[in-house]
């Protein structure tokens, strides 16, 4: 999807806490599915133990330090 800076700058502090919890899902499923032979209650297991709060929080630190100021704005209005 393609949003205009205008259309992201409308959506909710809330609605952009949604959007990156699903993104953030995605992309750890992903990599969990590329990196290893796991059965479906250990891609499970593995998802959530990652993507639960804390672990999030772990990673958004240290994704923080690559965001230009824009993203660390968008960043800041989205976390939950």
């Amino acid at each position: 999807m393609n949003f205009t800076p205008q259309q992201v700058g409308a959506i909710s502090n809330l609605g952009l806490a949604h959007i990156g919890d699903g993104v953030f899902e995605l992309l750890t499923r992903s990599w969990l599915c590329k990196n290893g032979d796991k059965t479906v209650l250990k891609l499970h297991n593995d998802a959530v133990r990652l993507v639960r709060a804390p672990a999030q929080a772990k990673f958004a630190e240290a994704l923080k330090i690559m965001l230009t100021e824009e993203e660390l704005g968008y960043f800041r209005r989205g976390k939950n």
